[in-house]
């Protein structure tokens, strides 16, 4: 009985020697670089940008998707935090924060990425990512109508003719 367990004791050393031969020479590659942000939209001092725009970001590699919330991306003004959601698409590697309602018109907007964010091998974000944008004013580049009727008799009244378009004298501020 003495002789089967030896034999199988130096049979599993021997596996193990063998085992660790073949490894020699290797080495496991561990990811231990920080993400980096690639791009973002709306880009870095982007200005005119619409008030429907949701907001997003593209990393360089795969994300932990549960790092990346409305406590980690968070857009800002003087007047506040905004109010949206945030999703994770994997495959294309972006982050999404869509507003609750459309942003205020000619406003700036900071977006912030706090080093909490992390990839899915666990590696932080270098430094806290922030970038800002400004809303488009609220007059377009279209310019402002409006529509007047002109008592030219009295030369004094004026009232909305909206609802009688042959009465229209159209202003423009272009």
């Amino acid at each position: 009985m003495k002789k089967i367990i030896v034999s199988i004791a130096v049979i599993v050393l021997l596996v193990l020697l063998a085992l660790y031969v073949i490894s020699c020479g290797k080495s496991t590659v561990y990811d231990t670089a920080a993400p980096t942000v690639t791009s973002t939209t709306p880009a870095d001092a982007a200005t005119e940008v619409a008030t429907t725009t949701a907001v997003s970001v593209i990393f360089s590699e795969d994300m932990d998707s549960n790092s990346i919330s409305t406590s980690t991306f968070v857009i800002t003004s003087d007047t506040g935090a905004v109010t949206g959601t945030v999703t994770y698409t994997a495959s294309s590697k972006t982050a999404t924060f869509t507003p609750a309602a459309s942003l205020a018109y000619n406003t700036t907007y900071a977006a912030t990425l706090p080093v909490s964010v992390k990839d899915a091998n666990g590696n932080a974000l270098a430094a806290v990512y922030t970038w800002s944008f400004k809303t488009a004013d609220i007059i377009s580049s279209s310019g402002l109508v409006a529509h007047y009727k002109f008592d030219e008799t009295s030369g004094t009244t004026a009232s909305d003719s909206e609802l009688d378009p042959n009465l229209w004298t159209t202003f423009s501020l272009n």
